[in-house]
C-alpha cells in the first residue's frame, strides 16, 4: 500500500486556500452572493464530470459532490439549525462582524436591525457555502486516494477479478484483500 506524500506545491495551495476564506470571511457582505454562486456552480460542474468522466477524475467529483451538496441541502432544510457548524457559525459572527469595514446601513448614518440581520445572513451564506465547498474537497481527495489506480499486469492477483485486467482496487481493495 503506497503512502500518499505531501509536497510542497500542495502545502503552498493549502495556505493560499485558507488566507483566501479569511479574506472572504473579513469581508463577508461583500462576497455573500459571488460565494454561494461559486459553490453552486462548482458543485453542478463537478456533478456533471462525475456522470461523463472517467476513472479518479469521476472519483474525485462524486465525492466533491456528493458531500458538497449534501451539506447544502441540509443546511437549508429545517435540520439546518441544528448543525454543528451552523453553531459554531452563530458564536464566531460577532468577532468577524467587527472585522467588517462597511457602512452599518446604505446612508451609513446608524444601525438598523434590517441592516444587521442582512449582515448576519450574508455571513452564514459565506461560511456554510465556504464550508459546503471545504467539506466536498475533502471528500473528493479522499476518494479519488481510494480508487482504483492502474497497475502491472503482474499484480492482479490469481483466481479472477472483475477489474479490467491492469487495475487494481486501490487502498480499500489492498485492505480488503489482506
Amino acid at each position: 500500500m503506497s503512502r500518499y506524500k505531501l509536497s510542497i506545491s500542495h502545502l503552498l495551495v493549502l495556505v493560499f486556500l485558507i488566507t483566501s476564506v479569511v479574506a472572504v470571511l473579513r469581508h463577508f457582505v461583500d462576497w455573500a452572493n459571488e460565494v454561494f454562486s461559486l459553490a453552486i456552480g462548482m458543485l453542478s460542474i463537478s456533478a456533471i464530470v462525475a456522470v461523463s468522466c472517467r476513472g479518479r477524475i469521476r472519483a474525485f467529483s462524486a465525492g466533491f459532490a456528493f458531500l458538497g451538496w449534501g451539506y447544502l441541502f441540509l443546511w437549508a432544510s429545517p435540520l439546518g439549525i441544528h448543525l454543528p457548524t451552523a453553531t459554531a457559525f452563530r458564536r464566531i459572527y460577532p468577532y468577524f462582524e467587527s472585522w467588517n469595514t462597511l457602512p452599518l446601513d446604505d446612508l451609513g448614518l446608524f444601525e438598523s436591525t434590517t441592516s444587521r440581520d442582512r449582515r448576519a445572513s450574508a455571513f452564514l451564506r459565506t461560511a456554510h457555502s465556504l464550508t459546503a465547498l471545504s467539506l466536498g474537497l475533502a471528500m473528493g481527495v479522499s476518494v479519488r486516494l481510494l480508487a482504483t489506480r492502474k497497475t502491472d499486469e503482474s499484480d492482479d492477483p490469481e483466481g479472477g477479478t472483475l477489474l479490467k485486467p491492469g487495475y487494481s482496487s486501490g487502498v480499500l481493495g489492498e485492505l480488503w484483500n489482506k
